[in-house]
């Protein structure tokens, strides 16, 4: 059952996703903390409506260049380890 504050963390982590044409680690943290937040919330569902998003960034978003992959990797590898550092504080 979805409620109003997962929604929130689900579209806050999805437009940190799309904050991604600015080429800077702002959107990914923003990622990091929503998912944080909102496994703490429900737990990890909710990488089901996220995950899929951020790793098909190379097919949905119009700005992504193949030269950026490295950025990419390593900008989903720290709004994941974010979020797990949230998620394991608690």
């Amino acid at each position: 059952m979805f409620d109003m504050a997962q929604t929130f963390f689900v579209l806050s982590a999805i437009y940190g996703l799309a904050l991604y044409r600015h080429k800077n680690m702002t959107g990914f943290v923003l990622f990091g903390i929503a998912a944080g937040l909102g496994m703490l919330l429900k737990g990890p569902v909710i990488f089901v409506y996220t995950l899929p998003l951020a790793l098909m960034i190379p097919f949905w978003h119009e700005r992504y260049q193949p030269d950026q992959k490295i950025f990419l990797t390593a900008g989903i590898s720290t709004g994941l380890l974010i979020s797990f550092l949230i998620f394991g504080t608690w």
